[in-house]
């Protein structure tokens, strides 16, 4: 791993500590949560994708529920065009100081409406209501255009986007077919 995505690693996890004690309080019952995904992951998704496309430069990427922002830092150090979209405003207020270039949207995922106009699309379960997640994760893949990625990290169980032909799996069991292409409307 680069020396780079160590030094996020570890802004990342200090931060994560910080944002994780404080999100309920930041939050409340809102039905959002808190997670972490490890640079590793990202990094391995990122790969996949490089071995199908000539190059993901300038290719547009969303983190839909950004955190910080690391996994911005992360996609703009691979040369995309990357933006994040976060509802906690502090959040949203130390990523657009660590990570001026990265364009931070500081509000909620479902009232983003322009997810058709990239080309990678990130999330991890921004909600925990499982109903929220369902319409969240619906709106995710019938608003990606044809020929964009969605990039999703479960822990726990392995996902199937949209469980339907419109799209397939580009990755390997190592990450636990959390790479999808959108091949057909």
């Amino acid at each position: 791993m680069d020396i780079s995505y160590q030094i996020l690693a570890k802004i990342d996890g200090y931060f994560r500590n910080i944002a994780s004690v404080q999100h309920n309080e930041l939050i409340g019952d809102a039905g959002h949560q808190y997670c972490h995904t490890p640079i590793s992951f990202f990094s391995e998704a990122l790969n996949l994708m490089k071995k199908r496309e000539k190059t993901l430069n300038n290719k547009k990427f969303i983190d839909a529920g950004c955190g910080l922002g690391c996994l911005c830092e992360v996609a703009r150090l691979n040369g995309l065009n990357a933006e994040g979209i976060e509802l906690i405003p502090i959040l949203c207020d130390l990523s657009k100081q660590i990570f001026p270039e990265i364009k931070i949207h500081n509000m909620n995922v479902m009232d983003f409406n322009k997810y058709g106009e990239f080309d990678i699309i990130y999330y991890w379960q921004p909600f925990r209501n499982p109903e929220l997640q369902q319409i969240f994760k619906l709106k995710i893949e019938d608003e990606t255009r044809i020929g964009s990625y969605i990039v999703m990290y479960e822990e726990e169980e392995k996902q199937e986007c949209g469980k339907d032909d419109r799209f397939i799996s580009i990755d390997t069991n190592d990450i636990k077919n959390q790479v999808w292409q959108k091949i057909k409307a």
